[in-house]
């Protein structure tokens, strides 16, 4: 095909024949760069996809115990509150049972 495009070109004269062989050049070397860079986003595509779908499962691990440390941090101040009404029951409880013994000693330090 190129011989006889070649042929057909040289009859009208050198230039035109120069001019298709140049044209033909650039062409197959732009023909290969196109491909040369689909083939490299190609391989760019799936590098990054597979980077993103690693970093999705690593957020989700992240999360995943991030969560679990939200829950367990609920159940310790569930806990810190169980235990601080406690006390305040039971100081509650001491101050009733002193005013009742002491009801000179309470009056004295309150005031």
């Amino acid at each position: 095909m190129t011989e006889q495009l070649f042929s057909e070109l040289s009859k009208l004269g050198i230039v035109f024949a120069l001019l298709g062989w140049i044209s033909y050049t650039l062409w197959k070397r732009f023909d290969a760069r196109v491909k040369q860079n689909e083939q490299e986003l190609r391989e760019l595509r799936i590098r990054y996809d597979k980077e993103i779908f690693d970093t999705r499962g690593e957020l989700k691990e992240i999360l995943h115990e991030s969560t679990m440390v939200m829950q367990e941090i609920k159940s310790q101040a569930k806990a810190t509150n169980t235990i601080m009404a406690r006390c305040d029951n039971v100081m509650e409880c001491l101050t009733q049972e002193i005013k009742k013994v002491k009801p000179d000693f309470v009056n004295k330090h309150h005031s």
